[in-house]
């Protein structure tokens, strides 16, 4: 009859077994004049299509609320997704036009590939195939997908949920990695100072040797002004001292002592004006107010003495070789972008004291997705291990 042949189609493969226990001599497919008699609305031939790529013509009728089931988990997990791909790419900065590219075009793939093997499933247990095992990887896959899925979404999701305490967590952590970066950054600094005071070391001596020599010409001079002066002391007064010759009545040995004594003095004078020039009395100072701050002056010091400014001269060679040695001052880090994000959802986990709300909240959601997501498609493969 034409009106049979308008209703069903059978085809040669092996009986199918339908959700009710029923046990089918051929499988009985539903076409389009069914569709239209006996009910399945569009909606319905929407979900089943949202299921697998040949559903809506091919399915058995039996299995069009299982089918059903398993289209609405297909979308409730591509929400999912492109809610996890909107929330990760604000975070990533994105902004909101490439945030949508990026959503739309990861739901549709993932929305594809659920279809895609979904139907591999499906198809293999509603033709009963001899190759037992060939749906198994198909459902391996799946599951595989499923379990990364609900992580994901449960990880996104808690941040979102826990937002105000994972902003709180990024400010805390981007300040303790900026002030790492600070002590690396002080410490290779330090590092740099030491190999360019060696580079300098004779310069920055310098100065210590020229203020030494002086005062030790000044202290031999001192010295022997007190030989000096003894001599000449013992050559015109004192005829039993220790030095000269005691002889007063010579005349010219006294003149040549007092003379030699003149001299010293003299000599020691001058040697003590040198050393104060270099070491007491100030001059202008050659240096501007970042030199000078750099040294350890007050930013208005005019002048200083030679000896402090021969110091400075040789700290400042150092401090432009450590510059040049030393990388820039380490840049701010940034409180937004991803992985800021993650690292302070990670801390909140690990190292809160409010870790157990969290773990609660978030395993809580990995469970439910996952099985939202597996749940209809182990009952679509059970329904055919029941034959």
């Amino acid at each position: 009859m034409s009106g049979e042949s308008s209703v069903t189609s059978y085809d040669d493969e092996e009986p199918t077994v339908y959700p009710d226990g029923s046990v089918g001599g051929e499988v009985e497919r539903g076409g389009d004049e069914l569709s239209g008699q006996y009910g399945p609305s569009r909606f319905s031939q929407a979900l089943v299509w949202c299921a697998g790529p040949t559903y809506v013509r091919t399915a058995p009728v039996g299995t069009w609320t299982l089918l059903q089931s398993v289209g609405v988990a297909g979308l409730f997990s591509t929400m999912i997704v492109a809610l996890s791909a909107t929330i990760i790419a604000g975070l990533a900065d994105m902004g909101p036009v490439w945030a949508s590219i990026v959503s739309v075009v990861v739901a549709a793939l993932y929305f594809s590939y659920r279809r895609l093997v979904v139907a591999t499933v499906a198809s293999t247990v509603f033709a009963r195939s001899r190759r037992t095992g060939s749906h198994l990887v198909s459902v391996a896959v799946m599951a595989s997908v499923s379990v990364l899925t609900a992580g994901t979404g449960s990880w996104v999701f808690g941040m979102a949920i826990f937002g105000q305490e994972v902003r709180s967590q990024v400010a805390v952590n981007v300040a303790m990695h900026q002030q790492d970066d600070l002590n690396e950054w002080y410490r290779s600094r330090e590092a740099n100072r030491d190999v360019a005071s060696r580079m300098y070391a004779e310069q920055l001596a310098q100065p210590e040797q020229m203020r030494d020599s002086l005062q030790d010409a000044v202290s031999g001079l001192e010295i022997h002004e007190v030989e000096a002066r003894r001599i000449a002391l013992c050559e015109r007064t004192t005829p039993d001292c220790s030095s000269g010759t005691g002889n007063v009545s010579v005349v010219p040995r006294a003149e040549s002592a007092s003379k030699e004594l003149s001299d010293v003095i003299a000599e020691r004078t001058s040697a003590q004006r040198r050393l104060a020039e270099y070491t007491v009395f100030p001059v202008p100072a050659p240096f501007d107010a970042v030199q000078l701050a750099t040294c350890g002056y007050p930013k208005q010091t005019t002048e200083l003495t030679p000896y402090d400014s021969d110091r400075c001269q040789g700290m400042l060679l150092v401090e432009s070789s450590v510059d040049q040695l030393t990388l820039e001052h380490p840049p701010t880090r940034s409180s937004n972008g991803l992985l800021p994000h993650l690292e302070a959802f990670g801390s909140l986990l690990w190292n809160s004291e409010n870790a157990g709300p969290v773990w609660l909240v978030v395993v809580g959601l990995f469970l439910v997705l996952v099985s939202v997501d597996l749940l209809p498609l182990l009952f679509l493969v059970q329904s055919g291990r029941r034959g």
